[in-house]
């Protein structure tokens, strides 16, 4: 019951968010329709990144959010990482040659997955990940020897 609740009480946060930014845009920033989506994605991605991992780790498991969130920052911190890798790479350290961007896209490539290796190489999803891969690599295998 208390689950349930809490989601009702995000719904209403949720719809007053989205409705204050649209019509603050506008009639503010004059953008029309624009304003409407984006007060809407606004809503969304202010209330529903935060609110919901919260109410399903408190009301639903009745775990601490703590490692959510710790979860949730190792993986946007391996994202950022990876991103500014490939924009800082062609930018400062390569010419503009074709050999160059090759060895560029296979370094990012060792890079990313070498980096995200070593910072989830123990984590559950990251072991399930594999194994998926390992099935999908066993099924193709099958499949191509039966043709």
């Amino acid at each position: 019951m208390d689950f349930f609740f809490h989601l009702g009480i995000k719904a209403a946060v949720e719809v007053i968010v989205s409705v204050g930014v649209s019509i603050l845009l506008v009639t503010q920033a004059h953008m029309g329709i624009n304003g409407i989506l984006l007060g809407t994605l606004t809503s969304q991605l202010s209330i529903n990144l935060w609110w919901e991992p919260f109410i399903v780790y408190r009301a639903g498991l009745h775990l601490s959010s703590r490692s959510y969130w710790w979860r949730t920052l190792s993986y946007w911190t391996s994202i950022l990482l990876i991103l500014g890798a490939i924009i800082y790479l062609p930018e400062h350290i390569l010419a503009n040659t074709w050999i160059n961007l090759g060895v560029l896209l296979l370094s990012l490539l060792i890079a990313s997955c070498a980096w995200l290796y070593i910072g989830h190489h123990r984590k559950t999803e990251f072991r399930e990940t594999q194994n998926l891969l390992k099935n999908l690599q066993y099924l193709i295998s099958n499949a191509v020897q039966n043709r």
